[in-house]
């Protein structure tokens, strides 16, 4: 196990490695300060958000990003630090919907595939 996970490990430092030299190619100058706490935070909350699959952190990124341009735009002046509490908002929602014993209750009573199976072996039982 210890191998394995030296291995996963090693692999992402090796993707996000790559990440960060064309992320700075791209760029004409590069500094520590875009890279802040709240910065930080958002990434957290993507990577929650979006779970253990591929698909559904992508999802989350296109989300997180599209939410941020539209709060960047609506909140100015004071009321820009209210996007920071959405995240932490949003965040906490979250982790409360994912290890809440009522919430996975209801998740598993009302889940996506319970509901379409249950509807489609009414289908085929008619």
């Amino acid at each position: 196990i210890a191998k394995y996970k030296l291995f996963v490990f090693t692999l992402s430092a090796f993707f996000a490695g790559v990440a960060g030299v064309l992320y700075s190619y791209t760029q004409s100058r590069v500094q520590s300060a875009s890279f802040d706490y709240n910065y930080s935070i958002e990434i957290l909350v993507i990577v929650v958000l979006g779970g253990m699959t591929v698909n559904g952190s992508m999802i989350s990124a296109v989300l997180i990003t599209a939410l941020n341009n539209i709060l960047q735009t609506k909140l100015g002046g004071s009321f820009a630090i209210a996007k920071d509490l959405i995240y932490a908002v949003v965040l906490i929602g979250v982790m409360l919907f994912t290890w809440a014993p009522k919430a996975k209750e209801f998740r598993e009573r009302y889940s996506l595939k319970r509901i379409l199976g249950a509807k489609l072996s009414k289908k085929g039982d008619k």
